[in-house]
């Protein structure tokens, strides 16, 4: 009898630590690092997004964030994907290892169903496109382009944070 009270309480351990560890791997499989003002990383693809964590939101940066911080007002962001971010698709690029930066307005107030909230960029769809023929390029169409400078490159970046006096810099991740 003792034994068997023994196998239930281990059973009954297990089985709890075993909810337990299902539940919280469940939490974390959709996290998102807030920004506030409904701003947040998509942990998995690395994009900012704008809206509603459960039933998702519209982009505002596709993919390839490599670090970033914020404040009340402002997003900084820093890229970095194959042959870069463009806003028209480039007669050449230089490198295939293009960082690019961000300044998002947090103040600026959206209206999703607005279509001048809108706009679009290029990127090279990888793993095969090359960057020389213009089929190969990616027109990523329902961009939150309102309130967002981009992409820049570092030195328009930082002259741009120094007129607008934004004091938030870069911690690498």
């Amino acid at each position: 009898m003792k034994r068997c009270r023994l196998f239930l309480v281990i059973g009954g351990v297990i089985a709890i630590i075993s909810a337990s560890c299902t539940l919280k791997d469940f939490q974390d499989w959709n996290v998102h690092e807030r920004l506030g003002d409904d701003y947040y990383i998509d942990v998995e693809c690395k994009g900012l997004i704008y809206g509603d964590e459960i039933n998702g939101g519209s982009v505002v940066i596709d993919q390839g964030i490599i670090d970033y911080a914020y404040d009340n007002r402002w997003i900084i962001a820093k890229t970095k994907i194959r042959y870069g971010y463009h806003k028209s698709i480039p007669d050449s690029v230089v490198s295939d290892s293009i960082t690019d930066y961000w300044i998002i307005d947090k103040s600026v107030k959206l209206d999703l169903h607005q279509k001048e909230t809108y706009g679009h960029i290029y990127r090279v769809e990888p793993p095969f496109a090359n960057p020389s023929y213009k089929n190969s390029w990616m027109r990523v169409n329902g961009v939150i382009t309102k309130n967002l400078e981009g992409p820049l490159d570092s030195v328009a970046f930082y002259t741009e944070l120094k007129e607008k006096a934004i004091n938030l810099s870069f911690k690498q991740r």
